[in-house]
């Protein structure tokens, strides 16, 4: 890649650069581009020390110290000889990849807390002889220890997460009597509109409501088509919010998921349970909500759907405030805003200065304006650099922009047109720290000219009339350089998906995708695959080098599975070339066998998933040769211990291969050792990630194996790690399990206890599914063990929530209710009706099943033929599925049956 395409400094070199000045806070306040009141404002909330370069320098230097701190593993070291000692077992065990030794070079380098400044080591080289490192070897491991750190100061800081603050005018004119039906509304609960032209002042008033709600609990939302305006980044966004007052149910699932998409329905039931934590309700302010729709009221995009039906389900939830420029959302109170009067233009020109404005000119101004505060902002701005009044009363209303934009630019210097053009290409607020020196003096300029703003952050947004025309002003070969300028800027801030967006504005589609494909996974679980597909949908694998081309097919098929477009994915997948030896070719294949397992082509999903299997044998012997020239490497350089962990990881990666492939064949004696070997493994390499996957597909062996106590234990381990990392949902899902292992083996008490423990988790968030799923179980557990009225309870939830795959099971089981309470009439209507609908799912499990009840139930009618016809069918279907035991049961009722 050239020097001009480069995507430029990264966020390790930021972090290296600011532990350069750790020692010194001022100056890091000052120079460090992650000291700006942008980088660090939600740690200020707008107080006067956001200003000051040493407090920021400080508070960057906790924050990376805290950082550090969660580097190392477990309780840090008291003192320095525990440290010492801490690290050296560490040595001998994993080498110099382990995170205690990253610790330590950290220490020794910057942050000097166990070991003063003055201690020995003091010199790189005393260093290097501390360690018993080559110089070069040195350097190496320090670059690693800075990337880890960068990536622990992300996962705590997390900027890309930043609350939005909608800017606050100085002062409000003409809306104090809107403002106060707003509060009252509100202060009830109700889901309120608030509509009006553009530059109405929409915006300015509610952001008034959300800066003075009691309390400051308040959430904003402005919707930005491409960027924002998926269910994902709402849910993240609305995630992060709430978490930073203590309630992280639905935060910790967005975490434990990575970014894979989220039930709407779990995601609410989570919401409730977070909002129920809360002290009171927060005020939840949603803007640009029109942008959702076309003018004919039908969402724009497939995504919008989504995100309409779940804003349109938080109603009652809290206080809700709708803005756009058309009341679309049913809601308890609309209001539309109207222009400003005479009386209120006139305050608005004294506050700007403007103090001898006559009558005349007021009236004539409402007259142009019609009142809008948008227009009359433009109007101050033009007359602060110098337009004559009589050009700006010839044209009225949004007509009259273009001409009086073309006066304002003309009247512009070259530096004034250089930094709006370059803060015009950002879609939102552009971080003025990154600006040079000689461009911090113009922004003045431009600041009391009105023509820009600065929030809180310190993030400068042009004034909203203009910047659109600022930006079509623009040629397109500076807007390229433009845009190549803040793609860098979002790429060293760690926000690739802007950085990504960026890179395609200037004309860089290779660079986009690979900024973008190495930072894939961390971006999908930051919630930021909606704003990606926005990206790349439309982008060819033509229009770039083969290598990112196959990139790019990779990223848009993960970014179409997870909106649950598979035929989409399936299109980019099966008309690329892939070579038969190339490392993408099986994760193509997964993807392929992913999109035709959600289209319900079982098949062809198994073909792929065989094929992919074929390509990653081909693949493992290159993984294990990797490690063994990794190995070599470090034996040239006598780090043998980080030969042996070289080769841990390879024997761990071939343990889980081969036990996945040893499954999938269902060769399952053979997969239990495989299995353990690599629990071991990844237990000793230290591999959360991978030891909690090991536990959970272990758990699932041994429950077909009907090993059930083995199983349950396993799956508690798997429990204690889905805990560990917040997947609440997989805890529960996994004790689910459990439940239904015991059922399928007929252990009906033991089914209960975990049964209903999950139940009460799922009813508690309202995840319908599992709730149905779980209910079937429960229910015929209960019915088993002659709890009838409560089996009859739990199976008339499921046939109200009218889930058609839960049905059957439901009709099961609510049959075998009626034949023991002896209402054998409406038990064969329930198991008529289940086989019906089993008929209509292609279920055979359940169809086997209801058909032998029905047998059952036949015999004690009388009715021996019809019987025997409902077992022969039913040996038919356990025989097509070849379950043995099932078998066995139904042939030994046919022999009960006279001839």
């Amino acid at each position: 890649m050239s020097e001009t395409n480069h995507p430029g400094r990264s966020f390790p070199t930021l972090i290296r650069e600011a532990l350069n000045l750790i020692q010194k806070p001022a100056q890091l306040g000052e120079k460090s581009l992650l000291a700006s009141p942008y980088f660090l404002a939600s740690y200020f909330s707008g107080s006067e020390r956001a200003a000051d370069d040493r407090s920021r320098g400080r508070q960057l230097i906790a924050l990376l110290q805290a950082a550090a701190e969660d580097l190392w593993p477990g309780q840090l070291p008291k003192n320095k000889d525990e440290l010492l000692v801490a690290v050296a077992e560490e040595r001998l065990a994993s080498g110099n990849k382990g995170r205690r030794y990253r610790y330590l070079l950290l220490e020794l380098r910057f942050f000097r807390h166990y070991i003063l400044p003055r201690d020995h080591p003091r010199r790189v080289l005393d260093m290097q002889e501390f360690l018993n490192v080559s110089e070069s070897r040195f350097f190496v491991h320090l670059e690693e220890a800075i990337e880890a750190l960068a990536h622990y100061f992300l996962e705590r800081v997390q900027p890309t997460f930043r609350l939005e603050k909608p800017t606050l005018a100085a002062q409000l004119f003409g809306r104090d009597s809107n403002l106060a039906l707003l509060n009252d509304h509100l202060a009830s609960g109700a889901t309120v509109s608030l509509s009006g032209v553009g530059g109405i002042g929409k915006s300015t008033l509610g952001a008034t409501v959300h800066r003075h709600w009691p309390g400051q609990m308040a959430f904003w939302y402005t919707f930005r088509p491409g960027l924002n305006d998926d269910l994902p980044s709402l849910l993240f966004s609305l995630g992060h919010f709430l978490q930073l007052y203590g309630a992280q149910h639905l935060w910790q699932q967005l975490h434990a998921r990575a970014g894979e998409a989220l039930d709407t329905n779990l995601a609410l039931g989570l919401l409730r349970e977070d909002l129920a934590l809360l002290p009171a309700p927060p005020l939840l302010c949603f803007d640009e909500v029109d942008l959702l729709h076309t003018s004919e009221r039908t969402p724009r995009r497939a995504n919008h759907i989504l995100v309409l039906e779940f804003l349109d389900t938080l109603r009652g939830l809290a206080p809700i405030l709708f803005i756009g420029q058309r009341p679309l959302l049913d809601t308890d109170f609309q209001l539309s805003l109207k222009g400003l009067g005479e009386m209120d233009i006139r305050q608005m020109l004294a506050a700007a200065g403007m103090t001898s404005a006559d009558d005349p000119l007021v009236a004539a101004l409402r007259r142009a304006s019609g009142g809008n505060p948008r227009l009359l902002e433009l109007f101050i701005a033009l007359q602060l650099t110098g337009v004559p009044e009589d050009a700006l009363l010839e044209s009225r209303g949004q007509a009259a922009l273009k001409p009086l934009f073309h006066r304002l630019w003309k009247r512009l210097d070259t530096r004034e047109r250089a930094l709006l053009g370059y803060m015009a290409v950002f879609r939102n607020a552009c971080p003025v720290a990154g600006l040079l020196e000689r461009e911090q003096e113009t922004l003045i300029v431009l600041q009391q000219r009105r023509l820009v703003h600065l929030d809180e952050a310190q993030g400068g947004s042009i004034l909203p009339v203009v910047q659109s025309l600022i930006y079509a002003e623009l040629p397109p070969a500076v807007k390229e350089t433009l845009h190549s300028r803040a793609a860098r800027l979002r790429y060293a801030l760690a926000d690739y998906t802007a950085a990504a967006y960026h890179w395609l504005a200037a004309g860089q589609p290779g660079v986009a995708i690979q900024t973008w494909y190495a930072h894939m996974e961390e971006e999908i679980r930051h919630g930021k695959g909606g704003a990606a597909l926005a990206l790349f949908a439309s982008l060819q694998p033509d229009a770039v080098a083969t290598s990112e081309g196959q990139a790019l097919v990779i990223m848009q098929a993960r970014l179409y599975l997870l909106v649950g477009e598979a035929e989409k994915a399936l299109a980019g997948l099966e008309t690329f070339s892939w070579e038969p030896d190339e490392a993408l070719a099986a994760e193509a294949l997964r993807l392929a066998g992913n999109a035709h397992q959600i289209l319900g082509d079982t098949y062809q999903a198994l073909d792929e998933y065989s094929q992919a299997i074929a390509q990653l044998s081909r693949t493992m012997s290159q993984i294990t040769q990797l490690h063994w020239q990794i190995g070599q490497m470090h034996f040239r350089h006598s780090e043998l211990a980080q030969a042996d962990l070289e080769l841990l990881a390879a024997r761990m990666q071939v343990a889980l291969f081969e036990a996945t492939l040893a499954m999938m064949r269902g060769h399952f004696t053979e997969a239990e050792p495989l299995y353990e070997q690599a629990r071991a493994l990844a237990t000793q390499l230290g591999d959360d990630k991978s030891l909690a996957q090991t536990y959970y597909q272990w758990t699932a062996l041994l429950g077909r194996q009907n090993e059930i106590e083995a199983a349950e234990a396993a799956a508690y381990k798997a429990m204690a790690l889905f805990e560990k990392l917040g997947d609440r949902v997989m805890v529960e899902g996994t004790r689910a399990e459990i439940a239904g292992w015991y059922l399928n083996v007929r252990q009906f008490e033991k089914t209960i206890g975990p049964g209903e423990e999950a139940l009460r988790f799922f009813e508690g968030i309202k995840y319908d599914r599992r709730i149905s799923s779980l209910c079937n179980n429960l229910a015929e557990a209960y019915c088993e063990l002659g709890q009838t009225a409560r089996a009859r309870e739990l199976a008339g939830r499921v046939l109200q929530m009218e889930h058609p795959r839960a049905l059957p099971n439901a009709f099961y089981t609510l049959g075998r209710v009626n034949h023991l309470e002896g209402t054998l009439e409406t038990a064969e209507h329930s198991f008529q009706e289940g086989i019906r609908i089993a008929i209509q799912n292609e279920d055979r499990f359940l169809q086997a099943h209801l058909y032998r009840a029905h047998g059952d139930l036949k015999v004690d009618l009388g009715q021996l033929a019809a019987a025997r016809e409902c077992y022969e069918r039913s040996l038919t279907l356990f025989i097509q599925m070849n379950i043995q035991d099932e078998i066995a049961e139904t042939e030994r009722r046919l022999a009960t049956l006279p001839d």
